[in-house]
């Protein structure tokens, strides 16, 4: 006679709604993949950032369904990636929608614009939920309570705390506006973070036209189109912005790691150079007497982080060490000990050993 088989505990229950796979898939339940790819799931993406896309043009060609906020699909359009529109599912925050077996609500998550969190909630009746990036939790980002949270881990460390993240809004616009009496300025930034800036300053009242490259100019016409207030923007090398370069008032956008087509000196004019970076231990430091580096993150900050997973109140919490790195492992250690949460970081290197880690 065949024994039965021993039932799982509720912990075991727990412990498989979700993992991080060795190529940065966050897995949840037997039905999704999140921010990568795993064979026969749907696939979900959080934003259109490179490391939240990636294996995405395998996604594409063998997934069933691409889930994504509809500004996100319209982004990576800008960015190359065209997701055929039998596989697109457009969702938008609050949706519900029914899986084989269990459910996905989308959630809300400031960090650029079309981010999203997930909460799915089996037919068992438990329930894991991902933060994908975000900041400013319990205001911007919501916070579900949730057996299982999966977190980001991007300052997951003590050293990482910023005291005027509460007015860091204010601060950068009071900074862009002293530089901007000195002359035109450049703002490097990543995708997304360019765009809130944008509309944070517009909000303090600073209406500088703002100029463009084809790419940064559509990205920023996208979240115009969703609500962001962009205001007067210019494409690079029209007749408008050439006129606006001229008279020697603005304020050009692009990318980190581009190279500008605008000079230190154009026009006779000497350009502010501001980078906008993720961590800096003051607000901002000069680099030279034309460049700076200004501390705005679109990411939360280690006691944002802490606050997030306290208001959560999981049973289990899974840190992204692939995107997270090393500060993914003192993180999920902090948590365990001081918030009395079983905690773990994956994928773990050693489990990995034979696969590609990027």
């Amino acid at each position: 006679m065949k024994l039965a088989e021993p039932m799982e505990s509720y912990d075991d229950q727990i412990e498989a709604m979700a993992r991080i796979s060795c190529r940065g898939a966050v897995l949840i339940g037997q039905e999704l993949a999140v921010d990568g790819h795993e064979p026969y799931r749907y696939r979900v993406i959080t934003h259109a950032h490179a490391d939240h896309l990636v294996d995405i043009n395998i996604s594409i060609r063998d997934s069933p369904k691409i889930l994504a906020h509809p500004a996100t699909f319209e982004l990576v359009e800008v960015l190359g990636i065209s997701v055929p529109s039998d596989k697109t599912i457009k969702v938008n925050y609050g949706d519900k929608i029914s899986l084989g077996r269990g459910t996905l609500r989308i959630l809300r998550s400031r960090h650029i614009l079309g981010s999203i969190q997930v909460l799915y909630t089996s037919d068992h009746g438990l329930s894991a939920a991902y933060t994908g990036d975000f900041k400013d939790p319990g205001r911007g980002t919501e916070i579900p309570e949730s057996d299982v949270i999966i977190t980001e881990a991007t300052y997951g460390s003590p050293d990482y705390v910023r005291p005027y993240k509460d007015i860091v809004d204010e601060l950068l616009a009071d900074f862009v506006s002293e530089m901007l009496s000195r002359g035109p300025l450049i703002i490097k930034a990543y995708y997304g973070k360019q765009q809130e800036v944008m509309e944070i300053l517009r909000n303090y009242g600073i209406d500088a036209p703002y100029i463009a490259n084809t790419r940064v100019y559509r990205i920023s016409k996208i979240a115009e189109k969703y609500g962001l207030r962009i205001g007067d923007i210019f494409l690079e090398g029209t007749r408008e912005a050439s006129d606006i370069t001229r008279q020697g008032w603005y304020i050009y956008f692009t990318h980190t790691t581009r190279n500008t087509t605008i000079s230190s000196k154009t026009h006779g004019y000497r350009h502010t150079i501001i980078y906008l970076s993720g961590w800096e231990k003051k607000l901002y430091r000069a680099i030279d007497n034309n460049t700076y580096i200004f501390s705005y993150s679109g990411h939360s900050d280690f006691e944002d982080l802490l606050f997030y997973i306290d208001n959560a109140k999981p049973r289990l919490v899974i840190v992204d060490a692939y995107r997270g790195g090393d500060k993914a492992k003192k993180f999920a250690k902090y948590v365990e000990e001081k918030l009395n949460i079983r905690t773990k970081y994956q994928p773990q290197n050693i489990l990995c050993k034979d696969k590609l880690l990027i």
